[in-house]
């Protein structure tokens, strides 16, 4: 731990990895809070970009560790990839399929409909 707190110790690579970690799950994290503001806010485009991230985090998460483990890193890539993929799969199905979110989130145009009481109606 004491390594972590002086990066002058630390090999150029190492504060080179850390940093990229760093800033991918810090750009994640972002993009995840701007999603959940948009879900929680009931916008209609809510669904259609947390689709997007879930995508686009499960590709950039797989994408960072497979280079990491290439440069060398020792990590259980196919327990990450695999948990990355169940938990986009399971999101993506359930913002796919569920009536709560197509009930919450679909846009329902407003019709001109013609009231009965209106002027100009003519009564049968």
């Amino acid at each position: 731990m004491r390594n972590l707190l002086h990066p002058w110790h630390l090999p150029q690579t190492t504060v080179l990895r850390l940093s990229v970690v760093f800033v991918t799950y810090a750009g994640l994290a972002l993009f995840s809070a701007y999603c959940g503001y948009l879900l929680w806010s009931e916008n209609p485009r809510g669904p259609r970009v947390t689709k997007a991230y879930l995508v686009i985090a499960a590709v950039i998460v797989i994408m960072l560790y497979s280079m990491l483990a290439m440069s060398g890193m020792e990590i259980d890539l196919f327990k990450i990839v695999m948990g990355r993929l169940v938990y986009t799969v399971c999101w993506y199905a359930y913002l796919v399929n569920s009536v709560r979110v197509k009930l919450t989130y679909e846009t329902h145009p407003v019709t001109s409909a013609v009231s009965p009481s209106s002027p100009g109606v003519v009564s049968p």
